[in-house]
């Protein structure tokens, strides 16, 4: 059993004596003879989480934070925890989510529990270059397929957006354009919490639809919301021929041979092991590949890549570093707003210790992160929160790594099929053998 004590200071010494029995006397008069206080209400365990986190963070985290003095941080931690008897569970959730944020270290995050307290929107978004649009819907809603995001609520896009930026950790504008629109803006929580919605069991919302990319009329909707595993399926809102950065989605990775025999495409979407092919059996396949005589130029393509473990692709580096594909024209990396973390640390790799030229859009992690460690639980809510310790060392001091070449995606590009990144690269003629 945990016992609560309403002051934050006194629930440590308390928390720690989990299973006590018998005729235990803690101190404080929060347990006397073995006679224990009733189990703490909601708020008094939302309360106690808060402590706990007051607790942890900075036993954990490297100090200074990036984003936010300890002290107010503290004190932000502490007025939250005055005025949760107060708060709805949408808004403590919100504000606790912001609390962790103003650290400003991405790899500083909190991980909620499954299927846990959130209502969903039955919708997918994606940030383009020319606004936010609607990539999938459920069938009650296909008529919002694709169409672009007006209004949350009574608020502008470009408005609420800037309000949802601070629930997401971050040091550069990439990876909040990446992450709102999977996260935060599908979440009526956090709507509700941000202020930009009255409740959580719909969201209003409107948007511009177009026919054969003309705009044709406002459609306002109130969306209903489900619960996070009860989510119906989404309609996508591309049907076409997708282009080869978004055939194998599905895929940690997987290569093939393109532009006449000449160039090998490399995706690496994420830096796990994948279930359909141990990567122990994957490199030898690449390998054969790039052996090719006809090969002049490798594409390595992480833009859809967020982490996991380094270990899996710095074999492959360090091979690629030292072979015939080290030199200008003959490697190019794609990163973009979902590169983080370990393919950040790829990313870094590529762009300090070879001749690689990069394309695509901006980095979502900055070249010299923070480093994730761990991750430390909360006493009653089954919450979990990363920290970091220690900086990635890289060459690029800037919030985020531009590329060599710059492109970005519009959302009529993406319902055509096309692929600027890769456009650019087969574009530029592949070098001659040596």
């Amino acid at each position: 059993m945990t016992y609560y004590s309403p002051d934050p200071a006194l629930f440590y010494s308390v928390a720690g004596s989990v299973g006590v029995t018998g005729n235990a006397n803690f101190s404080q008069g929060v347990l006397i003879r073995g006679k224990s206080l009733p189990p703490p209400s909601p708020s008094d365990q939302w309360r106690a989480d808060v402590a706990s986190l007051m607790k942890q963070m900075p036993a954990l985290h490297e100090l200074p934070y990036v984003g936010i003095s300890l002290d107010d941080f503290n004190a932000n931690a502490t007025d939250l925890y005055n005025q949760i008897p107060s708060l709805s569970d949408p808004v403590i959730e919100t504000r606790f989510e912001e609390l962790v944020a103003s650290i400003a270290d991405p790899h500083t995050d909190v991980a909620w529990p499954y299927p846990g307290f959130f209502q969903m929107l039955p919708l997918s978004f994606y940030w383009f270059d020319d606004g936010i649009y609607v990539t999938g819907a459920s069938a009650q809603y296909q008529n919002l397929l694709g169409a672009k995001l007006l209004t949350v609520g009574l608020t502008g896009i470009d408005e609420a957006t800037r309000i949802l930026t601070a629930l997401v950790p971050h040091v550069n504008q990439q990876w909040p354009k990446h992450r709102i629109p999977l996260q935060e803006l599908t979440n009526a929580n956090y709507l509700l919490g941000m202020g930009l919605i009255g409740g959580t069991d719909s969201v209003p919302l409107q948007a511009q639809t177009f026919s054969g990319g003309v705009p044709t009329s406002v459609v306002s909707a109130q969306v209903r919301t489900f619960g996070a595993s009860q989510v119906p399926a989404l309609i996508p809102v591309f049907q076409g021929a997708a282009p080869l950065s978004r055939q194998h989605l599905d895929r940690n990775y997987w290569a093939t041979v393109i532009d006449g025999g000449a160039t090998v495409y490399f995706q690496y979407n994420s830096c796990m092991e994948d279930p359909k092919q141990a990567s122990a059996d994957f490199f030898p396949q690449l390998d054969q590949m790039t052996a090719q005589p006809g090969v002049q130029r490798v594409v390595l393509d992480m833009r859809n890549n967020s982490g996991g473990f380094t270990s899996i692709l710095y074999p492959w580096f360090e091979e690629i570093r030292s072979s015939r594909f080290n030199q200008p024209g003959r490697l190019y990396v794609i990163v973009g707003r979902a590169t983080f973390s370990a393919a950040m640390e790829a990313t870094d790799d590529f762009h300090d210790q070879t001749a690689a030229i990069f394309v695509g859009e901006g980095t979502g992690g900055n070249p010299r992160f923070e480093l994730r460690r761990g991750a430390f639980a909360l006493p009653y809510y089954a919450i979990q929160v990363s920290y970091s310790n220690g900086v990635e060392g890289a060459n690029d001091p800037d919030p985020t790594l531009t590329p060599d070449i710059v492109t970005g995606l519009t959302f009529q590009q993406y319902m055509s099929g096309d692929d600027p990144a890769m456009d650019a690269i087969l574009a530029i003629p592949a070098p001659r053998s040596n």
